[in-house]
């Protein structure tokens, strides 16, 4: 152990018995560290310090001290200029944990260690150790002291400056939220809106549609009242005719009304033909249907980092509902082979500009983002850091 030198200095009134050189007693430094009165017996040049009896015999057993120059009771100075002018250290009452009883006034500076006197005299003989008044004395001047004062004045500035950026964030978390919100509610209200466009259309279309049947079938309701009236009438006439024993009348009659009777029974034919329903059905666009079952999200929250961008939304693409696109994709299959097999269902297109599968066809491809319209479903929300808000298209989305 590499114990500081320490020069002889004048040792204070509670270590000496005041009088002149001569008559001046001298008492044992390290036990009175320990709160004892021992007369000194010798004196140790390189600590500088009187020893009692017992000190004396020990004090060169430890390795740190094995070297050291004793002086016995003969040959120590009597005068009061050998003894340390420090007082004996108070504050050092931080008992040692492994000696019961002792006291920690050691530092080890190789194992950045505070023990007590075993602690250092068994486990630390070859190390670097300190008396902890020794070094205490200048610590506050030195620039370790200095270089800690200034980080823990820039750790408290720090923490504040902390403080003050959480209490902005907080303001900002607030706002991002709301924006998010807005931005997930208009595009939830953009897809209502175009929902409800579409579904206006196709209702228009069945207006349309059954609108022109209804007038098909008051139209054949009139003919049919129409020529019943005449029918019933001519018929009337005849029975009468036939009743009465006109014959003559009768013969002719019938024969200036056999044209009239061809008419009516053409007439009567045309309306049975007219007199049917077009059997007009809804066929569900497939890519739509397809999304609602496969899709579990509106869009997804995209974290933008340094390193890329990290997915946070855990349903987005989680469970795609494969047991419900057979029925799906089943239906299609026999729409399709009924059109091959020429079967005549008197269905009304959709559109008279392109057939269900070209719309259909169109329809998915603006699902997929491939014309992005502004109302794309696969449009993702993505929040930076910085508070910017953009939009992430499908094919930025295969990084989720």
């Amino acid at each position: 152990m590499e114990v500081s030198e320490k020069k002889a200095k004048q040792i204070p009134s509670t270590s000496i018995l005041q009088g002149s050189d001569d008559d001046a007693q001298f008492y044992c430094i390290p036990c009175e560290q320990e709160g004892h009165c021992v007369q000194a017996h010798g004196y140790c040049q390189n600590c500088a310090e009187y020893l009692c009896e017992t000190c004396y015999r020990s004090h060169r057993k430890p390795a740190p001290c094995r070297n050291h120059v004793l002086l016995d009771s003969s040959k120590m100075p009597k005068s009061q200029k050998y003894q340390r002018s420090h007082p004996v250290a108070h504050d050092l009452v931080e008992p040692c944990p492994k000696h019961q009883g002792e006291i920690i006034k050691y530092y080890c500076h190789d194992h950045a260690f505070f023990g007590c006197s075993p602690c250092i005299t068994i486990n630390h003989r070859a190390c670097k150790a300190d008396y902890i008044p020794d070094v205490s004395e200048n610590f506050v001047a030195s620039q370790e002291y200095t270089n800690l004062l200034h980080s823990l004045k820039t750790l408290c500035n720090s923490c504040k400056e902390i403080a003050v950026t959480t209490k902005e964030n907080k303001r900002e978390i607030k706002k991002r939220t709301k924006d998010l919100r807005e931005k997930i509610v208009k595009f939830r209200q953009d897809i209502n809106h175009t929902l409800d466009k579409w579904e206006m259309e196709l209702n228009q279309q069945v207006e349309h549609i059954f609108g022109k049947e209804s007038s098909k079938a008051e139209s054949v309701e009139t003919e049919c009242i129409e020529a019943s009236t005449e029918v019933q009438k001519m018929q009337n006439d005849i029975e009468t005719l036939h009743e009465s024993s006109k014959l003559n009348e009768l013969f002719i009659k019938v024969k200036k009304n056999e044209n009239n009777l061809k008419k009516y029974a053409a007439l009567i034919d045309q309306m049975q033909e007219k007199n049917t329903v077009s059997d007009v059905t809804f066929e569900p666009n497939l890519a739509i249907e397809r999304m609602l079952l496969e899709e579990t999200s509106l869009g997804w929250l995209i974290l933008q980092q340094d390193g890329g961008s990290k997915c946070l939304s855990t349903t987005a693409k989680e469970q795609p509902y494969k047991h419900h696109k057979e029925p799906a994709m089943e239906r299609k299959q026999q729409n399709l082979a009924k059109q091959a097999g020429g079967q005549n269902t008197n269905t009304k297109k959709v559109s008279d500009k392109e057939s269900v599968s070209q719309k259909q066809q169109t329809i998915m491809t603006e699902v997929k983002g491939q014309k992005n319209s502004g109302t794309d479903v696969y449009a993702n929300i993505t929040a930076t850091q910085s508070g910017k808000i953009k939009v992430k298209t499908e094919k930025d989305s295969k990084n989720c």
